[in-house]
């Protein structure tokens, strides 16, 4: 367990000071949530539940280089499930089993997700700025 964790860290380190490709891993929880909410809402509606949340965490390019076992020692994973537990309190995505320890299971977003500006194309946002504002109408 401590060779992994070592191991992780040596990987980390090189990232950041530039002798291995690929972008530093993201640890901030507002981009770790615009991560989360882009790869889940942009999948096709008709799609399978996401089946726990190392594999969110991989499409959404959080966990990218590492493996389940560095996920759950490296703290990413309890990290993860936090900002998706927030995500299903506001009321974003659906957990189907969530356990008090362990991975999350059968993650799906909400059609509020999908709705999101922040999901939109660059263009439609700027243009949402000349709509007369919601009720006046």
């Amino acid at each position: 367990m401590v060779y992994r964790l070592v191991a992780y860290r040596v990987a980390v380190d090189s990232q950041r000071s530039g002798r291995s490709r690929g972008a530093a891993p993201r640890r901030s929880i507002v981009e770790t949530r615009r991560r989360l909410i882009g790869f889940l809402a942009r999948r096709p509606a008709d799609a399978e539940p996401v089946a726990n949340d190392y594999l969110v965490g991989v499409g959404a390019g959080i966990s990218a280089r590492q493996t389940p076992e560095l996920y759950e020692e490296s703290g990413t994973g309890p990290f993860v499930r936090e900002v998706l537990a927030n995500l299903e309190r506001e009321g974003l995505i659906r957990v189907g089993k969530k356990p008090r320890t362990g991975p999350f299971s059968t993650i799906t977003p909400t059609e509020m997700a999908r709705n999101l500006p922040l999901l939109q194309p660059w263009y439609r946002r700027w243009l949402r700025f000349f709509d007369p504002p919601p009720g006046t109408a």
